[in-house]
């Protein structure tokens, strides 16, 4: 469904009332200002009681949509294409001593042609998924900080425990 005009949207047991989405809508964002206004409400309500909060973000799954100020951020980022970027990420890894010192980069994933063997404009629109890709992992790091910053405003962060668990990504 579409990040900025979802359908089939549920809110508790029941479909969300949602008609027409304001512009500036996007799905990821809604979930966390209602998740922080279901920890306030609970918190005001019973501040002694713990709660549970299974926070479920789709991102970043197909569909690959992101808001364009994030997108902007990643902008020609990836450009040099996905062998190199690769390649780039295990050095850092290696020299980050988060590797075994004899590891090495394994082949590409079979199916998946050479940057260097693809069009430009393959090039071009790869790159593109990539930003939008990182823009949608980006989103999500700006919707934890902000659940994390409203626990410790509320005094509640050293009193939770925070499980983040993703899958394995979007689509190939």
């Amino acid at each position: 469904t579409s990040y900025f005009q979802p359908e089939n949207m549920m809110e508790g047991n029941q479909p969300a009332q949602a008609g027409v989405y304001p512009p500036d809508y996007f799905a990821p964002d809604d979930y966390t200002e209602r998740s922080l206004d279901w920890i306030t409400d609970h918190r005001a309500g019973s501040p002694d009681k713990p709660f549970f909060l299974y926070l479920a973000y789709q991102t970043p799954h197909a569909p690959l949509q992101a808001k364009p100020e994030d997108i902007r951020k990643y902008r020609g980022r990836y450009d040099a294409g996905w062998d190199k970027i690769r390649e780039e990420r295990f050095q850092r890894q290696r020299a980050a001593g988060l590797l075994e010192p004899n590891a090495q980069l394994i082949e590409r994933n079979p199916g998946i042609p050479a940057w260097d063997d693809l069009t430009p404009e393959m090039r071009a629109l790869h790159a593109r998924y990539m930003e939008v890709y990182a823009a949608l992992v980006d989103n999500v790091d700006q919707n934890i900080g902000k659940l994390v910053a409203h626990l410790k405003h509320l005094g509640q962060l050293d009193n939770t425990i925070l499980m983040i668990t993703s899958d394995n990504g979007a689509n190939s």
